[in-house]
């Protein structure tokens, strides 16, 4: 069951409205978040309410991010500035920035939500992380993000200094098959840099997906190509160059 933003609105003002104590609040509020209908500005305002709701720091913390892995479970995303929310409470209740998103990153882990993460909140999360938990923040590349976007995020963050041939290899190739015809700066400047661990491999990808720019580069970098396009021209491959932008 999900409600419209006006809806949902008029609903959470008329049940605080009612609240007679914290453990009501936080049974309506864990309600709606059980059935996706807490918006991101609903969760900044509640996690500056709540820290004069309750009376222990550390609570008010585990009770906002209960909040925020409820919603990724019912398939909402997390938001960009869930991670500075988090941090902003956690600082009350004494926790290091680097565990409060190590938390966040356990909780909701997997989840629904995670697969339509903006990149704003891969942003947020990844100067605080740890080695491995930042390679576990990067491994799989949400569809509200393209293959440029995902590697100009991973390269600032320092993702790539963290990784194996093996494992280096195995990303840019996913992130590869993430990109798309319109964009790849980031991801053309990657493959000129870690070139050597292309060279000879396989890679299965859609053609017609790749921007022209990028296309070259691994052409330059000696992959060998096994398109996935269907083929247009009988038993030819022939893929019209016009449709590209370079």
């Amino acid at each position: 069951m999900r409600f419209s933003s006006l809806e949902r609105q008029g609903k959470l003002t008329v049940l605080m409205a009612q609240d007679g104590d914290t453990a009501r609040h936080r049974r309506v509020m864990e309600e709606f978040a059980r059935r996706g209908c807490i918006s991101a500005k609903d969760m900044t305002r509640e996690s500056a309410d709540c820290v004069a709701m309750f009376s222990d720091a550390t609570e008010a913390y585990r009770y906002v991010l209960h909040l925020n892995a409820q919603r990724c479970r019912a398939g909402m995303p997390p938001y960009s500035s869930m991670a500075r929310d988090l941090i902003k409470m956690g600082k009350a209740a004494e926790i290091d920035p680097a565990d409060v998103c190590k938390d966040v990153l356990e909780s909701i882990e997997g989840t629904r939500g995670m697969r339509t993460a903006p990149l704003g909140f891969y942003q947020g999360m990844a100067k605080h992380l740890s080695e491995e938990s930042l390679k576990r923040l990067f491994a799989t590349c949400p569809s509200s993000v393209s293959g440029d976007e995902w590697a100009g995020a991973a390269d600032k963050a320092g993702l790539f200094k963290l990784l194996t041939e093996a494992e280096m290899l195995e990303w840019l190739c996913d992130a590869i098959r993430s990109s798309n015809r319109y964009s790849a700066e980031n991801l053309v400047r990657v493959v000129e840099k870690y070139k050597e661990i292309l060279h000879g491999h396989v890679l299965r990808v859609a053609c017609s997906n790749l921007h022209l720019s990028l296309l070259i580069s691994l052409e330059k970098a000696g992959v060998i190509w096994e398109f996935t396009d269907p083929c247009r021209y009988g038993k030819s491959s022939v893929f019209e160059l016009s449709s590209w932008n370079v």
